[in-house]
């Protein structure tokens, strides 16, 4: 997986592999066939990762970060 995105972060130039996780779009737990699917992963820093897993941030087209309505991120 890390050739897909060039030894870094999809989202960051993080190169450091003790920062960097492979995160599931589609997690294991629904879809076990998806689990080894390369095209089923990103690369994303521990804190990406963290975010993504909670619901606080998704990806759109191209990998752009998006915070979801209701997310609880950034509101006041």
């Amino acid at each position: 997986m890390l050739d897909n995105f060039e030894s870094q972060s999809c989202v960051s130039s993080v190169r450091e592999s003790e920062l960097l996780v492979a995160s599931h779009i589609i997690p294991w737990a629904d879809r076990a066939d998806c689990g080894l699917d390369l095209a089923n992963g990103l690369w994303l820093t521990v804190l990406y990762d963290s975010l993504f897993d909670r619901g606080y941030i998704a990806f759109g087209n191209h990998l752009r970060v998006i915070i979801p309505p209701g997310s609880g991120y950034g509101q006041q």
